[in-house]
């Protein structure tokens, strides 16, 4: 779970949050992945354009979506790695 204090996310009891390195164990076990050290990845969609909440309030705009969720092979540790053979 959260380890964020005062998060208001907490009060929703039917949310639960996972660790990036959790997710990513989850992915190697989905895929029979046994060996390797992996790290996370994310690709983003960026998406510009002019909103407001009326006609009169207008502004330039950023949206940014996560579109894909994966993992890559590395050759070293880092936060982010998770060892295959551990956690699968």
């Amino acid at each position: 779970m959260s380890e964020l204090a005062n998060n208001p996310l907490d009060e929703d009891k039917s949310l639960e949050l996972i660790e990036i390195k959790e997710v990513l164990a989850l992915l190697l076990k989905a895929r029979g992945i046994h060996e390797g050290l992996y790290t996370a990845r994310v690709q983003f969609q960026i998406g510009l354009g002019q909103f407001g909440v009326n006609p009169q309030d207008v502004y330039p705009t950023a949206m940014i979506g996560v579109s894909h969720i994966g993992f890559s092979e590395v050759k070293e540790m880092n936060p982010l790695t998770v060892d295959a053979s551990i956690v699968n």
